[in-house]
């Protein structure tokens, strides 16, 4: 038997430092309105989390819509100045002379500062969602700290759990030897006394190691386990993906990998299709993007909390209709505004006219 003083190592991750930290803390304080939100107005918190994470994400996309239409209007732009940055390339040749580069790279930034467009405008927004997805990582790990619903729920279960009669006597190892391989060096220790460390504790059990310790406690305490334990669950997953466990390969979480493939693929595909290129290095790059992006993503959301997954597919979906909409938008802009357009425009004009 264990003594009643035996501590655990910190089983949460590492503080997600100067950066990701505040902007974790600014989400998980949205997300939390956003879930009372939606329980207040379905009634249930059934599936809540999980419809949280997409209109957040769907809030956030919003917020960025001004960036990416600048972001569509200079990759317009940009493909608009295509025949001219081949002509300025043909003029220079294949010089490998640091003077002649040199030369050529000013007039092309001329070109671009002359007609208004930015290389790199394209890859702003996938900066700025990048710590965004970071801080939606760390919020789905310990999802207890941001929405204060679910940390009452985990406290409930800690409370059910240190009420089991013999606890500390005779039910601590049980949790300790559940625990111990799953605790990351160099973290500080827990209390398997303490509700609150019970939290971080419970916050990091899956099926399985609820089962072990299920299994090993008197069959009449089992049944308060466990009905609140339904309840987290159902709180937790959505259409029985679990979003706040990694994912991994198992049916039916699986689906989260395997959407995010699709939807980045075509989210690549329609950029590229957008931005094309004459010059065969850069389309060849493109090309490589579109197979690996997708393919890098795929394994990134095995390895992670369903919840981010979630995320990540619905900014995908968003992004590929606001795609679709602004390049009809600012094409037909770019079209009324191209100086070679207007005369045959004043043509038609005066026929319809006549």
């Amino acid at each position: 038997m264990l003594e009643a003083t035996v501590l655990l190592r910190n089983m949460i991750q590492k503080d997600p430092g100067k950066i990701v930290g505040p902007i974790s803390e600014f989400i998980g304080f949205f997300l939390n309105h956003i879930y009372n939100i939606v329980v207040s107005l379905m009634g249930s918190d059934t599936y809540a989390l999980g419809i949280s994470i997409i209109v957040l994400t769907i809030f956030v996309r919003f917020l960025m819509l001004p960036l990416a239409v600048k972001s569509q209007k200079s990759m317009m732009a940009m493909q608009k100045l295509q025949p001219e940055m081949e002509k300025i390339k043909a003029k220079y040749g294949d010089s490998k002379d640091p003077e002649t580069q040199q030369k050529m790279s000013a007039e092309i930034q001329q070109l671009y500062a002359k007609n208004k467009a930015n290389p790199l405008s394209g890859c702003l927004p996938l900066f700025i969602q990048f710590p965004i997805f970071m801080a939606m990582y760390y919020i789905m790990n310990q999802p207890y700290k941001f929405i204060p619903a679910l940390k009452n729920i985990y406290l409930n279960l800690a409370d059910k759990v240190l009420a089991i009669p013999g606890y500390a006597e005779n039910y601590v190892g049980l949790i300790y030897d559940i625990t111990l391989p799953k605790i990351p060096k160099g973290m500080p220790d827990l209390s398997l006394l303490e509700r609150e460390d019970l939290v971080r504790i419970f916050n990091k059990f899956v099926e399985s190691d609820w089962n072990s310790f299920l299994s090993g406690i008197p069959g009449e305490f089992v049944g308060g386990v466990q009905s609140i334990l339904d309840h987290k669950l159902m709180v937790e997953q959505l259409f029985s993906i679990r979003l706040t466990e990694n994912t991994g390969l198992y049916w039916p979480a699986i689906i989260i990998p395997a959407v995010s493939v699709l939807t980045t693929f075509l989210s690549s595909y329609l950029s590229n299709k957008q931005s094309k290129s004459t010059d065969p290095n850069m389309v060849m790059q493109q090309r490589m993007m579109m197979i690996v992006m997708p393919i890098m993503m795929g394994v990134i959301t095995i390895g992670i909390p369903g919840g981010v997954g979630l995320y990540w597919i619905t900014s995908n979906i968003f992004q590929v209709i606001q795609q679709l909409i602004l390049q009809g938008i600012t094409k037909d802009k770019l079209n009324s505004e191209d100086p070679e357009k207007q005369p045959v425009k004043a043509v038609n004009q005066k026929k319809s006219k006549g």
